[in-house]
């Protein structure tokens, strides 16, 4: 996995350009980007591989897991309450 993480792909978040260069794209950018097909299956192909570093939003997680918006807020304000352990 070390060589994966030196060739880790890079994008920028949208933000006129800049890369903050850590390497993590932010999911919340993701349906404003102006992206052709081509590089969003690209990044999903990055992604898939471990190339790439994906933050989703919290809207994102809470349709990836299938559960109310409202309380995977929950679930994050109770971790962080508890220095990040399970609530």
């Amino acid at each position: 996995m070390g060589q994966m993480e030196n060739e880790m792909i890079t994008h920028n978040n949208g933000n006129a350009g800049v890369n903050h260069g850590n390497g993590v794209l932010s999911g919340r950018g993701l349906p404003r980007r102006k992206a052709g097909v081509d590089e969003r299956a690209a990044m999903a192909a990055a992604y898939a591989v471990g190339e790439l570093k994906l933050r989703p939003s919290i809207n994102q997680l809470a349709a990836m897991f299938n559960v109310p918006r409202a309380r995977v807020v929950t679930a994050i304000k109770a971790r962080k309450a508890n220095d990040g352990t399970m609530a």
